[in-house]
């Protein structure tokens, strides 16, 4: 499944509006905690059948916060 990057809070609305389950991740680009969480929620994604999408809280933070 790949996943969709939200850079404004009308694509995080759009996303949110869309029925059914859906995944959302806030990635640090600058925290290695974060780099870690995110090998593994990609490695999930794999195998799954679920919407995801991802929002970096540093380049895209109005979206973020």
């Amino acid at each position: 499944m790949s996943i969709q990057q939200l850079h404004t809070l009308e694509d995080l609305e759009q996303y949110v509006a869309k029925p059914g389950k859906k995944l959302l991740f806030k990635h640090s680009t600058t925290c290695p905690i974060s780099a870690k969480a995110n090998e593994e929620f990609q490695a999930y994604l794999k195998d799954a059948d679920t919407a995801a999408a991802v929002v970096l809280v540093i380049e895209d933070r109005s979206v973020s916060n």
